[in-house]
């Protein structure tokens, strides 16, 4: 031990302290520096750039350790507390992305105008020649309904043009029969007649008028035109015009039969008494060309044919 430093209790109170007494130190009562506990780190701690002895300095006024700026105690850092509860399954939903449509814009109506401007100069009129051709076609398809039956007519005509004729001038006495069918609103109509000629001239006539109706629904007209057939008949047969009338009605059908003798037809009085009756009375001539005849029934429709008879 160092006999100079031995430390001598100062128990003398007129003595300073740390003041040498004969060479001696009188021992001072020191402050004890108490430790400074670590901090208690849960997190990683940031060592700071510099850790020393060097670096603590020591206050002898108020005996503090005074800590360079840098190595203050880090404050622990509080870590996030973990989940250990089992994390559930979720089920993510697949959603489609929906489609958008983008708005129309004004570029949008230019370009549909300029297309309809487009379409509006390339545009070609039909030209005149088409037009006529089209015109004449609708007005030849119209034509040909409207003009249908003369056009059979005449279809018929040139037909009979082309076939060989039989020379009918040599029959110069005979019959020609002729027989024509049509229908009005109510009923149907069938006209037929026996015309028989010498020397190609008509003689007699036997001319036949059946109208065919409903039994049922048309039994009261067919009723008055059979009465008045009768009425004519009765009428005739104290007058001496030439002409016979016969009349039948059976199952929803009336016959009128006139006979006509052209030697002794009294035309003018027969046409009177006939329309008083409303009964139709055949329109011929005496002593007519059964030529003549034939040529106009035929070109009413008549079906027409002639037969020789021997004198």
């Amino acid at each position: 031990m160092d006999n100079n430093n031995v430390n001598i209790p100062n128990n003398n109170p007129q003595i300073p302290n740390n003041q040498p007494v004969d060479g001696a130190v009188v021992n001072q009562p020191q402050e004890v520096i108490q430790p400074v506990e670590p901090p208690v780190v849960n997190g990683p701690v940031v060592a700071p750039p510099s850790v020393g002895n060097n670096n603590l300095n020591f206050n002898e006024e108020d005996g503090k350790i005074l800590v360079p700026i840098g190595l203050e105690p880090v404050q622990p850092i509080n870590p996030q507390p973990i989940n250990t509860q089992p994390v559930e399954e979720v089920k993510k939903e697949v959603v489609e992305p929906t489609p958008t449509v983008a708005p129309p814009t004004q570029d949008d109506g230019i370009l549909e105008n300029t297309k309809m401007q487009k379409v509006e100069i390339e545009y070609t009129p039909p030209s005149g020649f088409k037009k006529f051709v089209m015109v004449f076609m609708f007005a030849a398809l119209l034509g040909s309904i409207i003009f249908m039956p003369e056009i059979n007519k005449y279809l018929e005509k040139l037909k009979e043009s082309k076939t060989p004729k039989v020379d009918e001038e040599q029959i110069m006495n005979g019959t020609l029969s002729c027989s024509f069918q049509t229908n009005n609103d109510t009923f149907d109509l069938i006209y037929s007649g026996i015309f028989n000629f010498s020397n190609r001239e008509l003689t007699s006539l036997t001319y036949t008028l059946t109208t065919k109706g409903d039994r049922v629904l048309d039994s009261t007209s067919l009723q008055l035109l059979y009465d008045s057939c009768k009425s004519l008949s009765t009428d005739l047969e104290d007058k001496s015009y030439g002409v016979k009338v016969s009349c039948d009605l059976s199952g929803g059908t009336v016959r009128v039969d006139e006979s006509i003798d052209y030697s002794e037809f009294k035309e003018d009085e027969a046409s009177k008494l006939f329309k008083q009756y409303d009964i139709e009375l055949a329109d011929f001539e005496a002593k007519q060309n059964i030529g003549d005849i034939e040529k106009e029934l035929k070109s009413s429709n008549y079906i027409c044919f002639t037969e020789s008879k021997s004198s």
